[in-house]
């Protein structure tokens, strides 16, 4: 740069310092009531830097809850503004606006030539990596350079010449590597660049750190669940071909979920007695809703009408419909302004997703525009019928608003999605045992695994004497959903004052009711210290059960039912070849509430017959009903499907079938009409020998086929029921 450059521009740094102290003048001015005429862009400045609440303060755009919600469609927000402007300056308005704009690029010159510690820069602008970015705006060149990008799936491999760009939506948090090779599958080395959702280059998804930038190990990317990224490959010349793959080697999200349940199980959430445990649900990775979809549209729809200060500040705010939300799917907050929901912090399970078509349930976030900075939040329901607070500002309360969800004066972003519940319940019980027994008193134990984190509104157990009498139980409701649950009980302390009898047999239950459902552990026996007779055996009597149904649950097994006795201690299943024959002993069951059972290792195509009795056991010794009816059933193979059947060629018909589990092969049939005499025409061998093409066929004519499966038992083949019947015609 030569003196003379450098001279002029110390002289227009000079005349931006004084027009900074021009500006400061005028609005001291302003403040004190003095009349100045100020510039439009000076009027904007002070609109964007400041905004006032209700009562009239000033409130600083930092931690403003109450931002001004959306009106109207974009339309309308433009032409309030050009108003607005023109009212301000209704006098030499093209000059003013030369002006203006001549301000603004000079202010915005000015503060790109600061680099980060400070220091003035020369030319123009540097990006992160210290290349320098035309027009000083990397973010614009981004998003030009991706607005063809191409959506890239794992493991999958994309055919590439020169510089491509790809989009990756995480579903979930892993760290990945992304593999390059040549035509002849050998390894070459690319450049990649990583960008956010926002096309801004970033480099905390990259784990190598410098000393490996050019090292022969391959890089390794943590890509964050439900965030979006754009990948731009680098290759040294614009000719070269490729390919390309992304492959995930590791799963953070997994390492994250182990942790949290280690937490978890650690925490524990005090009770009444203290005798109940649980996470702490203020873990944001460890949390997921246990509500339905349907739940939170009915949820949201009796809001209506309603006004939410979720947080207590700045009154009913957009952001607090989306708080109060969080707390009825029970999962913890996550700060900021509507705008900030397209990057805060996700309860785990959720996905966040950009510029998606909304699914009803999920969370609308927008982005700020010139009338409303702060952005704004609302809920989905269908393209025509969302939930908005503070929808026209003025601390509106909940609204049904039937204007497109896309159609705001504040830019779509995109949605938050809630991982909502099923209505799948998975919920066992293990390590159930008495920690304490003496004569008259126990110390109960046990622990509810609740994988799904289902709402636990109620725990406890259940104390039975040896003839099957409840004589002790413990209650306790608690609405937790934690992944394990502790529960203890004291019988003296918490529920039997008196105290169990001296040398007696109890048995013993833990119990959970969730989602209105009671779960039950199996029976756990134990007896009181000291003595006691043992019970006439003819005083105890326990009530036979009906086998309700014997059915063919594969080539294998059979899958039996029968009905519940509520005083029995559990049941025992035999099984024969003939009715009248010789029973043998299958299973038992140790509680009365399991009532199924599915019988394996049996064989293809052979008759078995069943019986159940009841047992109770009483101190220690068990009796037993009268057995129950005899059922039958035989295990058989799936019948199969056929999925293609075509004339593929000249005089050919191809045939393709699904395979039928267990299976030994499979024999094709045909006829020349649908309710003739089928033909073998083809026998397969192998379980995945699902494919025939059937030559030397007649043109014109049209041909019916038919599949069944073989099982080859003791020499001889066991057949599946039929296929359905496919027609087709040979026109070739």
């Amino acid at each position: 740069m030569s003196k003379m450059k450098k001279s002029n521009r110390k002289e227009s740094r000079k005349l931006k310092l004084w027009r900074k102290q021009l500006t400061a003048l005028v609005l001291a001015a302003a403040v004190i009531g003095t009349s100045v005429e100020m510039p439009v862009m000076v009027a904007r400045a002070a609109e964007e830097t400041m905004t006032t609440n209700e009562a009239g303060e000033v409130v600083s755009e930092e931690k403003n809850n109450g931002e001004q919600e959306n009106t109207a469609v974009q339309e309308e927000t433009a032409a309030e503004e050009a108003a607005s402007a023109a009212e301000m300056n209704p006098e030499n308005e093209n000059s003013d606006e030369s002006t203006t704009t001549g301000s603004a690029e000079e202010s915005k010159t000015e503060e790109n030539t600061q680099t980060e510690d400070g220091n003035q820069a020369e030319g123009s602008n540097q990006t992160e990596d210290g290349n320098q970015a035309e027009d000083g705006n990397q973010t614009e060149a981004a998003e030009d350079r991706f607005a063809e990008a191409v959506l890239m799936d794992q493991n999958t491999v994309y055919d590439v010449t020169g510089s491509a760009y790809f989009k990756i939506t995480a579903e979930k948090s892993e760290t990945c590597i992304f593999s390059t090779t040549d035509s002849e599958g050998k390894e070459i080395k690319i450049k990649f660049h990583i960008y956010d959702e926002e096309k801004k280059l970033i480099e905390h998804p990259e784990k190598a750190d410098s000393e490996k930038e050019d090292s022969e190990e391959e890089k390794e990317y943590i890509f964050e669940e439900g965030k979006t990224y754009y990948v731009e490959t680098l290759p040294e010349e614009e000719t070269i071909a490729y390919q390309i793959k992304f492959t995930a080697i590791k799963d953070t999200a997994e390492e994250t979920e182990a942790e949290n349940d280690k937490a978890a199980n650690n925490s524990g959430q005090e009770q009444k007695k203290k005798s109940l445990t649980g996470d702490d649900t203020g873990n944001i990775e460890a949390c997921t809703t246990y509500r339905s979809q349907a739940d939170a549209l009915n949820w949201v729809r009796s809001k209506v009408g309603q006004g939410i200060d979720a947080d207590g500040v700045y009154g009913v705010q957009c952001v607090d419909l989306i708080l109060a939300y969080y707390d009825y799917l029970g999962v913890p907050r996550s700060s900021g302004n509507g705008k900030d929901y397209a990057t805060n912090s996700l309860p785990a399970g959720w996905s966040r997703i950009y510029k998606a078509q909304p699914q009803p349930g999920d969370i609308l976030v927008y982005g700020a525009s010139g009338s409303n900075p702060y952005g704004h939040v609302a809920i989905y329901e269908a393209d025509r019928i969302t939930y908005h607070q503070n929808f026209g500002g003025n601390n509106n309360p909940v609204q049904r608003v039937t204007y497109r969800y896309d159609g705001l004066s504040n830019p779509y972003w995109g949605v938050i999605r809630p991982n909502f519940s099923n209505g799948e319940v998975s919920v066992s019980f293990t390590d159930v045992k008495t920690t304490m027994v003496d004569t008259w008193n126990a110390e109960l134990y046990g622990k509810i695994q609740n994988p799904s984190r289902a709402n636990v509104s109620q725990v406890g157990f259940l104390v039975w004497n040896g003839s099957g009498t409840l004589v002790a139980s413990h209650i306790e409701n608690c609405g937790l959903t934690a992944s394990v649950i502790t529960q203890t009980q004291n019988i003296v302390a918490d529920s039997l004052p008196s105290g169990l009898v001296s040398g007696t047999y109890h048995t013993f239950q833990l119990y959970a009711v969730i989602n209105g459902k009671n779960f039950y552990s199996d029976k756990v026996g134990f007896t009181t210290g000291g003595t006691a007779p043992s019970p006439d055996p003819t005083s105890v009597s326990v009530k036979k059960v009906t086998l309700n149904s014997a059915k063919r649950a594969a080539y294998n097994a059979i899958n039996l039912s029968w009905g519940r006795n509520s005083s029995a201690s559990g049941y025992v299943v035999y099984c024969s070849t003939s009715k009248n024959g010789s029973y043998k002993y299958v299973k038992t069951t140790k509680s009365n509430y399991n009532t199924k059972l599915k019988v394996t290792g049996l064989v293809t195509g052979k008759t078995y017959y069943f019986k159940v009795r009841a047992y109770k056991t009483v101190n220690g010794k068990k009796y037993y009903s009268s057995y129950s009816n005899i059922r039958s059933a035989k295990p058989s193979l799936g019948a199969t499907k056929i999925i293609k059947c075509s004339n593929s060629s000249s005089r050919r018909v191809s045939l393709k079938w699904n395979k039928s589990t267990g299976a030994s092969g499979y024999v094709v049939y045909r006829a020349t009409s649908a309710n003739g005499t089928y033909k073998r025409v083809k026998t397969t061998k192998g379980n995945g020998s699902v494919s025939y093409t059937n030559k030397g066929l007649t043109k014109g004519k049209t041909y019916y086929y038919k599949v069944r499966a073989y099982r080859t038992v003791s020499g001889k083949a066991v057949y599946s029921e039929w296929s359905g019947v496919k027609k087709v015609r040979c026109s070739r």
